[in-house]
């Protein structure tokens, strides 16, 4: 496996941004996104991130592509709508885009005590589960203190099975939530799996996390002005996830801003309704946090890679 930390990809184009964010551990964000040449026709994208809790680094992060173009094909993600076909990754791509990071800025990971690798970028991760989690013990070997983090909407929802039989650490689980109404649900996921059942995946991840006690189980609850903003959506969350009081935490995300969202007609609720929403959801006793920002940050997924496209036509 030695050659495979040499491997690279080219540079096509470099953002950099550094940005107060609502989080739960830190408050501010460097981060450095790349555009990479995957294979003279298609463009992936990934980033390095250094988080800050007021002017101290809490950790370094880097997030990964998973594919090029998504399956999942929500409405309002920019990664979902790009024009090839997708093309999911390989083992090695996760870690040449590692080396890509780590070399261009110069920087170590061993000198962060926190240094996590997010599955959090372009494509769905349990359509890649396997070269997942065949790569996780390859990263760890290189990184023994590395923590993998995955966003996943589950729509292979063996997923969890297969990650605990091989890479039984991973830190933190994350799945989407937009709405229990089958319409509103079908109305944002264009390619929503037949008989798509979100508690079925959430007690999917959960059975990860009982083999694996130090996993975080996370529910993203993206919160869509005039789609699943209003108290009755959030009581609805409420009564889902009641039996799951202790077993996992509620992130109250902004939406991220992208061209096809506002196409389409997909925005984020406002920083007072987010307010008003996580007042609601902590009244219920549920551990829960504020993500994201009202302003437009440049660096939601498949963002950049979608404006860097439609300049260049």
């Amino acid at each position: 496996m030695e050659n495979l930390w040499h491997r690279t990809f080219p540079i096509i184009k470099v953002y950099q941004k550094t940005m107060d964010y609502s989080a739960r551990s830190w408050n501010k964000q460097s981060v450095r996104k790349y555009l990479l040449d995957y294979d003279g026709e298609r463009i992936i994208e990934c980033m390095l991130i250094l988080h800050y809790m007021d002017e101290e680094i809490h950790d370094l992060t880097i997030e990964l592509s998973n594919m090029y173009n998504c399956v999942v094909g929500c409405m309002f993600c920019a990664s979902g709508n790009l024009k090839q076909s997708v093309k999911k990754l390989k083992k090695e791509d996760y870690v040449a885009q590692i080396n890509t990071c780590l070399q261009d800025c110069h920087i170590s990971p061993d000198t962060y005590p926190n240094f996590y690798v997010s599955f959090y970028g372009i494509g769905e991760p349990s359509v890649v589960c396997e070269e997942i989690g065949d790569i996780m013990p390859v990263i760890e070997e290189k990184y023994p203190h590395i923590r993998f983090n995955i966003a996943t909407f589950g729509f292979h929802s063996e997923c969890f099975d297969v990650w605990k039989r091989r890479y039984p650490h991973i830190r933190t689980l994350q799945i989407p939530y937009y709405s229990e109404k089958p319409d509103i649900l079908h109305k944002i996921v264009r390619n929503l799996p037949e008989g798509y059942d979100f508690q079925h995946i959430l007690n999917k991840a959960l059975g990860y996390k009982q083999a694996v006690k130090t996993c975080r189980i996370k529910i993203n609850y993206i919160v869509i002005q005039n789609m699943n903003d209003s108290n009755e959506d959030v009581d609805d969350l409420l009564k889902v996830l009641a039996p799951y009081l202790k077993d996992v935490c509620i992130r109250v995300s902004y939406l991220n801003y992208t061209k096809i969202g506002k196409d389409n007609g997909y925005c984020s609720a406002s920083s007072k309704r987010i307010r008003e929403i996580y007042n609601r959801i902590m009244e219920k006793g549920f551990d829960c946090y504020i993500f994201g920002s009202e302003e437009n940050v440049e660096v939601g997924c498949g963002q950049l890679l979608q404006d860097y496209i439609s300049s260049n036509l």
